[in-house]
């Protein structure tokens, strides 16, 4: 992958035979804004030290240890100025592609829960670092599944536990702020929904909505659209278009506002998602 002036990016790919599992490899301290994904997110940190928080935890990040965040969990990580070399790698496996894994190995249909946020298990560590060197060496295909189905595989088997719902009145909260959620990702004026529309669509008042869709999500709506926002300029990117017609697609008032937001989330620029 070619970089460009100013950036540390080693890689950022996607992998389709791996169920497009995007894997990226930072090599400069930054600071994340609050920020989730649609995916899973999974890294580790073979050089360095970071500083994660996530659901009103704190963690350290370092070697031997992997990072898990679920689909829809805020998150940010502070990176500590050691004075040494720093690497953090990190992969967004969809929700399908570890289902089906749970599946498989735990005997039970629904998407893996992970209660430790940080695992210690240097023998996980190993495995996503054998995983990443592929992907960056791009190895055979037969070479990278084996790599991806050991490490995911492992890591469910002695780390997670399936998802059940604690109750049905949880499935119908849920039900009304996915309504919710389908209203923002509609596209149609979505610069002008209100507070208000969303609450009255769940048939609830602004208050209970708010602090039930960030319970729920992990975040605010509008912290969610505007994920939903980066999220589609990332794959206008992937795609070919031009950084101000990816801004422009997918939300975002000019160029400038949709690179900051870009570096902000997920510490790399446009260009580096053009490469």
């Amino acid at each position: 992958m070619k970089l460009h002036q100013g950036e540390r990016v080693s890689f950022v790919k996607t992998i389709p035979s791996l169920q497009e599992t995007e894997f990226s490899r930072l090599e400069e301290r930054l600071c994340f804004a609050k920020h989730a994904h649609p995916t899973y997110s999974i890294g580790i940190m073979p050089l360095g030290l970071s500083l994660c928080q996530g659901e009103g935890e704190t963690y350290f990040m370092g070697r031997h240890k992997v990072c898990v965040y679920h689909p829809g969990e805020e998150h940010t990580c502070v990176f500590e100025h050691t004075g040494g070399s720093w690497a953090y790698w990190n992969c967004y496996p969809k929700e399908e592609m570890l289902r089906e894994y749970a599946s498989e190995i735990l005997g039970e249909r629904g998407e893996p829960h992970f209660a430790k946020t940080v695992v210690e298990d240097p023998y996980a560590y190993r495995l996503f670092w054998e995983l990443f060197d592929l992907v960056g060496k791009e190895r055979e295909l037969l070479a990278l599944q084996e790599a991806s189905l050991k490490a995911f595989s492992y890591l469910i088997a002695h780390h997670a536990s399936p998802w059940h719902p604690s109750s049905r009145f949880l499935l119908m909260e849920r039900a009304k702020i996915t309504q919710a959620k389908e209203r923002i990702l509609e596209g149609d004026e979505v610069e002008k929904i209100t507070l208000e529309e969303l609450a009255s669509l769940c048939g609830m008042s602004r208050f209970r909505f708010l602090r039930l869709f960030a319970k729920l999500e992990g975040m605010t709506p509008h912290r969610f659209l505007l994920m939903h926002k980066t999220q589609k300029a990332k794959r206008y990117l992937q795609e070919g278009c031009d950084i101000s017609e990816a801004a422009l697609l997918s939300g975002f008032c000019d160029q400038a506002h949709l690179s900051r937001t870009l570096r902000r989330f997920y510490g790399y620029t446009p260009r580096s998602l053009r490469s």
